[in-house]
C-alpha cells in the first residue's frame, strides 16, 4: 500500500471543472465560514460517517452538518487532498489513513486492552471455534474493538468499530451487570428497550433480574436475543475494580453448551483482567525522568 500523504490543509479553491461541485449558495457569507475552525468543521464532517458502511454524497454531508452544499463540498475536497477521505465515484468515504490512525490509538497500545486481548482471543477461538468479540461501552451501545473468527465460525455481520445493542448482546449485558452494581439502575438505558428478536427482553425489570444473576454467575448469556440461531456467552473484563470491556464467544444455538462455554469465557476474561492489572503495575514501577 502506498504511503499516505501527511496531514495538510489546502486552502486554494476547488477545481471549477469538477462536475460534482455545486453552485454558490447565497446563504453563505464570510461570517458563516468563521463560525468554526477548519479542524472543528473537519471533525464534524468525519463524524457524519460514524456507524455507516455506505459512502456519503455532498448533499448528505451538508444536511447532516447544517452546512450549505458549497461549504460541504469545499470541506470534502480539502479532506480528500489531506488524505482523510477518498472519493467513491461522486461520493466520499473515510480513507485508510483514518483506519491506520485508529489502529495506532490508545486502544492499540502495546500495553492496551486490545493488544493484550488479541492473543487470548485467538486461543479462545481455537478452543471454541466461535466468533470471539472484545467490546467496550459507548453510551447505550457496545463497540466492537476486536474480533477473531475462522471459516468454521457462525456467520455474523459484525466488524471492528461496529456498535451493538447494550441490552441484548452478551457483551453489553456483561458490562451492564457490573455497572449496575456500581451505578445502580441509572446504568440501564431508558425504556423502551430495543427488541431485535422475539427473545429480546423488553422489560427493564426482567433485564435487572437477569443481570443480578449474571453478576452472581460471573457471565451472561444471549440466547438468540440479538440474532436468531446464534447464542453467546459474555464476561466482563476488569482493570482492578473498574469494568473496561467485555469478552464474548458466539456459536450456533444448535449444540450450544452453556456450562462448557461459560467456563472458558470466564477464564479468559479473568486472564485478561489480570494482564491489565499487571501491565498497569509495571508502568507504575517504571522509573520516571526527573527534571531539575
Amino acid at each position: 500500500m502506498s504511503q499516505n500523504p501527511k496531514f495538510r490543509w489546502n486552502t486554494g479553491p476547488a477545481e471549477v471543472t469538477d462536475p460534482g461541485r455545486p453552485g454558490a449558495d447565497p446563504r453563505e457569507s464570510p461570517l458563516d465560514m468563521m463560525e468554526m475552525t477548519s479542524v472543528e468543521k473537519a471533525l464534524s464532517v468525519l463524524d457524519s460517517f460514524r456507524g455507516r458502511i455506505e459512502s456519503l454524497g455532498v448533499t448528505e454531508v451538508a444536511e447532516a452538518n447544517g452546512l450549505p452544499k458549497s461549504t460541504a463540498y469545499r470541506l470534502l475536497s480539502h479532506m480528500v487532498a489531506s488524505g482523510l477521505l477518498e472519493r467513491d465515484g461522486r461520493k466520499y468515504r473515510p480513507s485508510w489513513q483514518i483506519f491506520e490512525l485508529a489502529q495506532s490509538s490508545i486502544l492499540g497500545r502495546v500495553d492496551g486492552p486490545v493488544s493484550l486481548a488479541r492473543p487470548l482471543m485467538t486461543e479462545l477461538y481455537v478452543e471454541t471455534r466461535g466468533v470471539v468479540h472484545f467490546g467496550v461501552r459507548r453510551g447505550n451501545e457496545v463497540m466492537v474493538v476486536e474480533k477473531i473468527f475462522g471459516p468454521d465460525s457462525v456467520a455474523l455481520p459484525t466488524r471492528v468499530g461496529a456498535r451493538l445493542p447494550l441490552t441484548t448482546t452478551a457483551l453489553g449485558k456483561a458490562l451492564l451487570a457490573e455497572q449496575i452494581h456500581i451505578e445502580g439502575r441509572d446504568a440501564i438505558p431508558a425504556p423502551p428497550l430495543l427488541r431485535l428478536t422475539r427473545n429480546s427482553l423488553t422489560s427493564p425489570q426482567l433485564l435487572v433480574d437477569q443481570l443480578a444473576r449474571t453478576r452472581a454467575l460471573g457471565y451472561t448469556v444471549d440466547r438468540e436475543e440479538t440474532v436468531l440461531g446464534v447464542s453467546c456467552v459474555g464476561a466482563v473484563v476488569m482493570r482492578g475494580r473498574r469494568p473496561i470491556g467485555a469478552l464474548s464467544v458466539s456459536v450456533r444455538s444448535v449444540g450450544f453448551d452453556e456450562a462448557k462455554l461459560s467456563k472458558r469465557v470466564v477464564r479468559y476474561a479473568r486472564m485478561l483482567s489480570n494482564l491489565l492489572v499487571s501491565s498497569e503495575e509495571e508502568r507504575d514501577d517504571e522509573p520516571r525522568d526527573r527534571t531539575s
